[in-house]
């Protein structure tokens, strides 16, 4: 992906990786959802991957809170500060990225 990583730090037992990014793209005719070809959207792109936890079965979720933990340390990383603040902007304050 050429979307930017943020840094994990070490030590990180389920996040191996969080990605960000912004889409632009164009809709095609669908007439179960009743989109009309030719709109312009964007997608914002927010990815944590983990490991040994998923939404599906057998795992183990009393490891829920060690892994929020693990990303909100990771948006709280001073290497990280640059993109915390990307993501901020751009995902919840609406600014424009240029992240494409």
């Amino acid at each position: 992906s050429k979307f930017p990583r943020l840094h994990i730090p070490s030590g990180s037992l389920y996040v191996e990786n969080i990605v960000f990014g912004t889409l632009r793209a164009t809709t095609v005719d669908n007439k179960w959802f009743n989109i009309t070809a030719g709109k312009t959207v964007t997608l914002r792109v927010l990815s944590v991957e983990t490991r040994e936890i998923s939404m599906i079965l057998f795992s183990d979720f009393y490891h829920y809170g060690t892994l929020i933990g693990e990303i909100i340390g990771a948006f709280a990383s001073p290497a990280n500060a640059e993109a915390a603040k990307t993501i901020l902007d751009t995902f919840y304050l609406g600014r424009e990225d240029d992240n494409r």
